[in-house]
């Protein structure tokens, strides 16, 4: 199964999943707003496995959407077709099913990770 990968790159930091072209990039003019962003996300994936708070219609307030994606259709392909997270190369979770499955803890270990960030 494809994996979620959270890499900067030229500049910017990208959400992308692993052997597919789709590719968002984190909202923000800069890195370190970008890097906002991406903190913005995991807690909200901690939120929406743990209350139930409702990520699926707010992809668009971390991720850049081209026109055309809507927020759910975004949040289908990022959660319900990976089951791996990598940062900055290194895998910092696996799930035994897909991310939507167990957002809360695969928001936690995006939190931890990207605790250098913060």
């Amino acid at each position: 199964m494809p994996a979620l990968i959270l890499v900067l790159d030229q500049g910017q930091w990208w959400a992308r999943v692993a052997n597919t072209r789709i590719s968002y990039p984190f909202v923000g003019a800069t890195v370190d707003a970008q890097s906002t962003s991406m903190i913005s996300f995991a807690q909200a994936m901690v939120d929406a496995g743990e209350v139930g708070m409702p990520i699926e219609t707010d992809m668009g307030g971390y991720l850049a959407l081209p026109q055309g994606v809507t927020s759910q259709t975004a949040y289908e392909q990022i959660f319900e077709g990976c089951d791996q997270i990598i940062y900055a190369g290194d895998p910092i979770y696996s799930s035994v099913d897909f991310l939507d499955e167990e957002l809360d803890t695969a928001g936690e270990a995006l939190l931890d990770a990207l605790g250098a960030l913060a």
